[in-house]
C-alpha cells in the first residue's frame, strides 16, 4: 500500500535558506527523517543597496531542524559540533544506523543523530590532493 505524507514547513531562526537531506533506511523502518541545516551565509549588497546571498561563500551550520515521519513533528536545535562545520548545497551525505554523516568542506565529517542529541566530528588526514567516496553497506559507513 502506497502512502503519501505532507511534511509541514519548518520554522527557522534564520532567514537563510536551509540545506536539506533525507535520512531513510528501509531495512530498519518505513519511517524517514528530514534534516534541514540552517546556514550562516554572508550577504552582499549590490549598487542599488539590495541584499543578496554571496554565492562564493559557504555557510557555517548554525543548527538543524529534524522532521520525524513517525512523530510527524519538527525538532530544532543549535549546532552541537565543537567547531564551525561548513557545508554547501552539493555536500555529500549518507544515513547509517540512525545518524546522518555529512562531508564538510574542511576535511571532516559531521555526524548528528535523528534526535539531535549526539553530535560528532570525524577528522580525516589532510592532503593537497584528495578524493574519496562516502557510502554504506548494511549497518556500516564506508569511506
Amino acid at each position: 500500500m502506497e502512502k503519501w505524507v505532507a511534511v509541514p514547513v519548518s520554522r527557522r531562526w534564520s532567514n537563510q535558506v536551509g540545506v536539506a537531506r533525507l535520512g531513510f533506511d528501509p531495512t530498519v523502518s518505513s519511517h524517514f527523517y528530514l534534516f534541514e541545516f540552517q546556514l550562516d551565509l554572508a550577504e552582499t549588497e549590490d549598487e542599488d543597496g539590495d541584499s543578496h546571498e554571496n554565492d562564493d561563500k559557504d555557510g557555517y551550520v548554525l543548527g538543524v531542524g529534524i522532521y520525524s515521519s513517525q512523530n510527524r513533528a519538527w525538532t530544532h536545535m543549535q549546532s552541537g559540533w565543537s567547531s564551525e562545520i561548513v557545508v554547501t548545497d552539493d555536500f555529500k551525505s549518507i544515513f547509517v544506523n540512525g545518524k546522518l554523516y555529512v562531508v564538510a568542506s574542511m576535511l571532516a565529517i559531521g555526524v548528528v543523530d535523528v534526535e539531535g542529541n549526539n553530535w560528532r566530528i570525524i577528522d580525516f588526514p589532510s592532503s593537497e590532493e584528495y578524493s574519496f567516496f562516502l557510502d554504506a553497506a548494511p549497518g556500516y559507513l564506508c569511506f
